[in-house]
């Protein structure tokens, strides 16, 4: 038997002291992974809608009308254990043709809000242009860590000089054809 005053071989701690970091060390990973799968999706769904101030609103008017899709089929079970049990496959289908519509519904956010309110609505959008390209753009760049519309230029030059490659190498080509 060990003897806890030993100094070449210490008693084990106690379990519940070995266990603590392990459960912390889980939480924290199992925080960690949720922030990344969120924030990708957000940048998934910004990109979708361009990257820039369409991507905001689109973005915005889509978990706007998948919480309320939500919020509604929740409302609209019998309790929790029906809306999980019994109609779940009946409910997946729905929210998934529901989010469809509303992933249609959000690329249209401008048009709703122009249509809702009128010349209202035009000056707010094009105010609200003007303030996410000068406040809340590099903020949000700065937070996803990613740039859509920066990306879509450098595919856009990489493209571009891509093309003036191949030109300049069929013209080259061209040219030693001419002198044979």
């Amino acid at each position: 038997m060990i003897e806890p005053d030993n100094h070449d071989h210490p008693a084990p701690a106690p379990p519940e002291r070995v266990q603590e970091p392990r459960v912390a060390g889980a939480a924290q990973r199992v925080k960690d992974k949720t922030k990344a799968t969120v924030k990708a999706g957000l940048i998934k769904l910004w990109s979708t809608g361009g990257g820039g101030f369409y991507g905001l609103g689109y973005l915005i008017t889509f978990v706007w009308y998948e919480v309320q899709l939500l919020a509604r089929e929740m409302a609209g079970a019998d309790g929790i254990i029906d809306f999980l049990t019994e109609q779940l496959l009946e409910r997946v289908l729905r929210l998934a043709i529901d989010s469809f519509g509303n992933s249609i519904k959000a690329f249209l956010w401008p048009v709703w809000v122009m249509s809702e309110y009128e010349l209202w609505g035009m000056g707010a959008l094009v105010v609200g242009s003007l303030l996410y390209a000068r406040y809340l753009h590099q903020r949000i760049v700065a937070y996803l860590g990613v740039d859509p519309e920066a990306e879509k230029k450098a595919k856009r030059a990489a493209k571009k000089a891509a093309q003036q490659a191949k030109l300049k190498k069929r013209g080259a080509s061209a040219a030693r054809s001419s002198k044979q």
